[in-house]
């Protein structure tokens, strides 16, 4: 496109400078008709030849020069009639480029939105079948509270007419230093794991063996624990429980030491005993 507006530029300018030698041409032939005419009217024959043929001359350079710019404005309108041929061809080649590239965007717009479409009929349907999940669960739950209602409806209130005698079991522990003794009683309990109160105490050099139970009964724990201040007041039950606690006492046993050891060594290794600890007791059980 460039080639052509460069040709185009200098045909122009070339065809400018005919245009105006063919002005100065013109000028000059009525200059010349007026000389010839004004010899005429001296009589001057010879003056007038001369400038009649002057004038032919002129009006033969001009006849030239028309030819010339005309054959310039066929060439001008020639390369414009190219250059827009050309700017036609580009423009198709550019638009058919253009037709391809959109061709593939529109496949991929026409794949994204079928995902997309995908996607959302999955959502709804998801969401449907959440929906259905929920009032079943509803509906369930609905049903068992009925149930537990139901179930609960069921028997008779039992209404105790004596007192009853209740097997509970529990340890109790003696420790004797020369002539005194105390006892600890341990109520039915569970093994708690290792917190951050018990890591801070080991840390602090404490003992945190005491946070490894927690009672199971509020109650009952209460109630054992009045048992060392009851055998202190009563000899004869102090006494009694003396004697029932050395006949059922555990570290008489070989093989209950050896199953007490092996659940100190249990509770080592969850981080409730130390090493020294652990080493300590097992050496007065073996």
């Amino acid at each position: 496109m460039k080639d052509f507006e460069k040709q185009i530029l200098a045909l122009q300018k070339e065809k400018l400078k005919l245009e105006k030698t063919r002005d100065e041409t013109l000028r000059k032939i009525e200059q010349y008709n007026f000389e010839a005419k004004a010899c005429a009217a001296k009589g001057d024959s010879a003056g007038e030849k001369r400038w009649k043929e002057k004038a032919n001359e002129a009006k033969k350079e001009l006849s030239e020069l028309d030819r010339k710019i005309e054959e310039m404005e066929e060439k001008i309108k020639e390369l414009e009639e190219n250059r827009e041929t050309e700017a036609f061809k580009l423009r198709s080649e550019w638009e058919t480029r253009i037709k391809e590239a959109r061709k593939d965007l529109l496949e991929l717009e026409a794949s994204r939105d079928a995902k997309i479409q995908v996607y959302q009929q999955d959502m709804a349907r998801l969401e449907s079948l959440t929906a259905n999940i929920i009032q079943q669960i509803g509906n369930l739950i609905k049903v068992r509270e009925a149930d537990l209602a139901n179930f609960s409806n069921l028997g008779f209130p039992q209404t105790l007419r004596h007192l009853s005698l209740v097997y509970m079991p529990f340890y109790m522990a003696c420790f004797e230093a020369e002539l005194k003794k105390r006892y600890v009683v341990f109520s039915p309990s569970v093994a708690n794991s290792v917190g951050f109160t018990a890591k801070l105490k080991g840390a602090l050099g404490k003992t945190k063996v005491k946070h490894l139970l927690a009672p199971r009964f509020k109650t009952v724990n209460m109630l054992l624990e009045k048992v060392p201040a009851l055998m202190e007041k009563n000899a004869a039950f102090s006494r009694e429980l003396h004697e029932a606690g050395e006949k059922a006492d555990i570290l008489k046993s070989n093989s209950t030491r050896k199953l007490i050891i092996e659940g100190l060594k249990k509770i080592k290794d969850e981080g409730w005993l130390s090493e020294k600890e652990f080493e300590t007791f097992s050496q007065k059980l073996g």
